[in-house]
């Protein structure tokens, strides 16, 4: 012990907080005998470790219990030099024993030289662990899933509740669920709180901890991360038990016990329940293993169950057997609610008394005495004690990382790393995590290089005018005719479609969750005689082409295993990961040669969460998608592929796959909040992903199929969201019905995108403040001639709101002057453009304003009929501090300074000049603002930027040569 305590002091690792905006992340640890440790972000303490545990050989140890214990026959102490992609570092290393057979344990703290923000934990077990499924969960059928949040196999690290001394306002932001939805709270007293609510399972995501202000430029944030196995990573929120809960329903005066985290199967009654408070605590196996020895006997444990009598229309707890034959006259009509002590004695379990109500004959379970004082004082009578539990607090909560114990095996050479990185503001730590991540796996997304994230588009997805599912599969409505018309019609309207999109629809298949699976990816002969390659001719672009799931029958069964979902009428496959590479060779070549460009695989979430293989097996879900995306990287041209309806563990797993550029942040555009993508858009930007809005329309026609629903509405709105996202610009609009104007003010004439830099996203005040103001404003940029031009979107901002310059990221510099304008002008439907005529004067014609505005979305709709939504742009441009220029760029675009349109900027004395890239032949209109002399100083010498009041607007015009680009001079 003196040996190990030496030790330990020595393995204090970690630097002072540096300066500027690295928040050093300090490692306290790592305790030889159990693995303990603490983290300090700038010098103070965040986090204390909790208790470290593992499931292998089909039961729980922990070095609480002795189940894992120190390597005593190895060095104890290994401290090495690495180095990976981010740079040098220092490895702390301790190496543990697991259960009676010795499994090996290696965990490791790396550090770097000079990154002092970030600090990475490492589980290793070099020969791998059998029996390691703790939770076999029962998977649904249909269109539920089963979200697997269930404690990682080995916690390490993990995160004690005994961090309550620092924090009085802590906030979370996290992602979850289908189309990676933004999560976050903030005002939470402790870091259990708040992981206790951001908890993920088998989503995956990271989560980011800050500190709650209503100051931007003080948020000091941590971003928690899985680096490994991101398809069985899990985040947990666990105490080594499951947690017994009172409901109570007000509509049946009844209270009634449950799982916590489960689901509750009496909501399927339409009984309204709420939360009361915990019970008590399942005893965990490693519990059961201990009292056991305690009691000096096995088998004193035994199952509760909650039944419901169709009869009394009443549920009560008891033990297995029924009170009487009333009961469980349905097949789910009982429930095992989990397992309890059956005998008295065991330390720290306290009653789980049965109480009875004389009068209206229902039952309470209760174990706590507040909930016992409750069932007295509403007439009820004791019964008799069911069991024993432990009580709340008898064991610690803590936060766990590691992969899921839903893994039937982990392989030798098996290892799993969580990051830890600090920074200052959400929004720039979130940003330092994604550099740091696409770094170590060398990520080059091909973005650049698909049609779908590049190039106007068109989309026949749910909410679109021409989405055959509407139409109950008559496909009548969607036809070879049909199409091909719509894309004539858009030609001949000089609209520039570039690519495309096919979905759900157009295959034969059978209903599987919601849509067909593929019987055989090839279109329906009835309605498209001509087939792909035919109609690819006749629309005149290359596709976008939609797989969801494949039928258990499929086309390529002869060929090609699969694995399936679980069984029951919506059983689906996908292929086996052996073989998916060769599958997705045979899919796209097929594709290519009949015109597809890019490739959507959809439902993600189900793929996944519904297929027991993988979900149990290691490796089995990224097999698939790596894949995926190999063949599509073989191909000529490589392949693009979009996510859809994707959890954020499967953007996470994307940094490993290139060819992925894009995923779906929002639902279909068939609901009415569809729109809401500024939060799950921040952690697309983390990790090179675009996100998509999903289609929409540009205009509502008369009498549409869609009736009064969303499709047709804010199509101003949907628009600038989808170019301010970098993801697609797709409109799915009736033939004949396409506002022309509106799309082009998001492109080139040949259908280039002209997008910002990153997507639009939420500013770090929406997550932090407890005042932020109600609404949406989401920031982005673009970098022009090493300069930042920035834009910023608010949507149903009620209340005034005073943009600060640290909303924006990149935060505006403090040596750097800015003017702004508007889209809209205050109190009207105008565009402030209007004002920025040739010979203006820039601010006294409100063609811009000096000082950042207070955001108010009070202005009228664009149509008063179909939008729902109020909004602005606010567009701010950096005065030139040597020459006073300012240059504003293309007034007639959303993005007015799209580095995807100019190259370079320079300026002197004397003027400006701007090179900007086009086709051939197109002509560009640029506004820029002269400064104007202040009054005194000598004719000709402009004044420092710092000094002008006023400019004077040059609007000036320029033709792209042959070359491509083309320099425009304002003097």
């Amino acid at each position: 012990m003196l040996m190990y305590g030496a030790l330990y002091g020595a393995l204090l690792f970690g630097v002072a907080t540096g300066e500027g905006n690295t928040v050093a992340v300090s490692v306290n640890g790592i305790n030889p005998t159990d693995a303990s440790f603490s983290v300090d972000i700038g010098g103070t303490r965040w986090l204390s470790s909790g208790t470290m545990r593992a499931f292998l050989d089909d039961t729980w140890h922990s070095v609480k219990d002795g189940g894992i214990m120190p390597d005593t026959n190895s060095s104890q102490v290994a401290s090495r030099m690495f180095k990976d992609a981010i740079g040098y570092g220092s490895q702390q290393q301790r190496k543990f024993l697991i259960g009676e057979r010795k499994v090996e344990l290696i965990t490791s703290v790396y550090s770097y030289d000079h990154r002092a923000d970030i600090a990475i934990f490492e589980q290793q077990l070099p020969n791998g662990a059998s029996k390691t499924a703790a939770y076999r969960p029962v998977l649904p059928t249909g269109t539920s899933t089963e979200e697997g949040v269930y404690p990682p196999m080995l916690a390490f690290p993990s995160f004690g509740s005994n961090n309550e001394t620092v924090f009085q306002n802590l906030g979370y932001v996290t992602w979850n669920g289908c189309m990676v939805n933004e999560k976050h709270k903030n005002g939470y007293q402790t870091p259990s709180q708040a992981f206790s609510d951001a908890a993920s399972g088998l989503s995956g995501a990271p989560i980011v901890l800050f500190n709650s202000t209503d100051d931007a430029s003080d948020i000091t944030a941590v971003v928690i991360a899985p680096l490994d196995n991101f398809k069985s990573s899990v985040f947990t929120y666990s105490d080594s038990n499951l947690e017994l809960i009172s409901l109570f329903s007000e509509e049946r005066d009844e209270m009634v016990l449950c799982v916590k985290g489960s689901k509750c199967w009496f909501a399927n009654y339409g009984h309204m329940y709420t939360l009361v408070r915990m019970e008590g605590l399942v005893p965990s196996p490693e519990q059961i293993k201990t009292a056991e020895k305690v009691v000096g006997r096995s088998g004193i444990t035994t199952t509760l169950y909650d039944y419901w009598s169709p009869v009394h229309g009443n549920i009560v707890t008891s033990e297995p057997q029924p009170p009487d034959s009333t009961y469980c006259q349905q097949s789910d009509d009982c429930f095992g609610m989990g397992v309890v002590f059956n005998v008295s004695g065991v330390p720290g379990t306290v009653p789980l008394t049965l109480y009875i109500n004389t009068t209206s004959g229902h039952h309470v379970t209760a174990a706590c005495e507040a909930t016992k004082a409750w069932a007295l004082e509403h007439g009820y009578v004791r019964v008799q004690t069911v069991g024993w539990v432990y009580p709340p607090e008898a064991i610690p909560a803590q936060f766990e990382a590691g992969v899921t114990s839903e893994l039937e095996a982990i392989p030798a050479g098996f290892r799993h790393r969580v990051m830890i990185i600090a920074g200052k503001g959400i929004t720039d730590t979130i940003n330092k995590f994604g550099d740091a991540i696409r770094t170590l796996y060398s990520t080059q997304r091909i973005a650049d290089e698909d049609l779908v994230t590049t190039q106007l588009g068109y989309f026949t997805d749910n909410g679109a005018y021409y989405y055959g599912d509407h139409y109950q599969h008559d496909l009548t409505c969607c036809n070879e005719s049909i199409l091909s018309a719509t894309a004539k019609d858009l030609h001949q309207a000089d609209v520039p479609i570039r690519y495309w999109q096919m979905d759900d629809w157009w295959y034969p298949g059978d209903p599987k969750v919601w849509v067909n699976c593929v019987e055989e990816w090839k279109l329906i002969e009835q309605y498209f005689p001509s087939g792909l390659a035919g109609l690819n001719k006749e629309l005149g672009v290359p596709f976008l082409l939609y797989v969801p799931f494949f039928c258990v029958e499929n086309a390529y069964t002869d060929r090609f295993k699969f694995v399936t979902s679980v069984n029951g009428s919506k059983q689906f496959s996908e292929p086996h990961p052996d073989n998916a590479r060769e599958f997705y060779d045979m899919l796209f070549t097929y594709g290519q040669q009949n015109g597809m460009r890019s490739y959507e695989n959809d439902f993600l979430n189900f793929n996944f969460l519904a297929i027991p293989d993988f979900r149990q097996k290691f490796n089995y879900s990224n097999g698939w998608l790596a894949g995926m995306n190999g063949a599509a990287l073989a191909q000529e041209p490589k392949v693009p592929i979009q996510y859809c309806m994707a959890l954020p563990s499967d953007l996470m797993a994307s940094v490993q796959f290139n060819a992925v550029t894009n995923y779906r942040a929002s639902g279909d555009y068939a609901s009415s909040g569809n729109y809401n993508i500024g939060g799950s858009s921040l952690l697309a930007f983390a990790l090179g992903l675009r996100p998509s809005k999903d289609n929409f329309w540009s205009h509502r026609p008369m009498n549409s199929t869609w009736g009064d629903s969303n499709p047709g509405r804010n199509c101003e709105l949907n628009t600038m969201i989808a170019l301010l996202s970098t993801g697609p610009v797709s409109i799915a609009d009736k033939v004949g019905d396409t506002n022309k104007t509106l799309l082009m003010r998001t492109c080139t004439p040949t259908g280039a995108l002209l997008q910002p830099d990153k997507p639009a996203t939420a500013i770090d005040v929406y997550f932090a403040s407890t005042t932020a103001p109600p609404g949406h404003i989401w920031n982005t940029y673009a970098s022009v001639g090493g300069a930042e031009y920035h834009y910023s979107l608010s949507i149903d901002v009620s209340t005034p709101y005073a943009v600060q310059s640290s909303d924006f990221w990149p935060p505006l510099p403090s040596g750097i002057r800015y003017v702004n304008r508007m889209w809209h002008k205050r109190g009207s439907t105008l565009a402030a453009s209007d004002a920025c005529h040739d010979g203006a004067s820039a601010v006294a014609s409100g063609c811009v304003m000096t000082s950042l505005p207070s955001v108010h979305n009070t202005r009228p709709t664009v149509d008063p009929e179909y939008d729902t939504h109020v909004f602005d742009l606010l567009s701010v441009y950096p005065v030139d501090n040597s020459s006073g220029w300012v240059l504003l760029g293309e007034l007639d675009k959303y993005v007015g300074m799209s580095s995807k349109r100019f190259v370079d900027v320079s300026t002197s004395a004397t003027g400006l000049s701007v090179e900007a890239r086009g086709s051939p032949g197109e002509v560009l209109t640029v506004t820029a603002l002269k400064p104007v002399s202040v009054e005194g100083t000598e004719e000709g010498i402009f004044p420092r930027a710092s000094f002008a009041a006023e400019w004077t607007v040059q609007v000036r015009t320029g033709t792209v040569p042959t070359e491509g680009t083309v320099k425009i001079v304002f003097e």
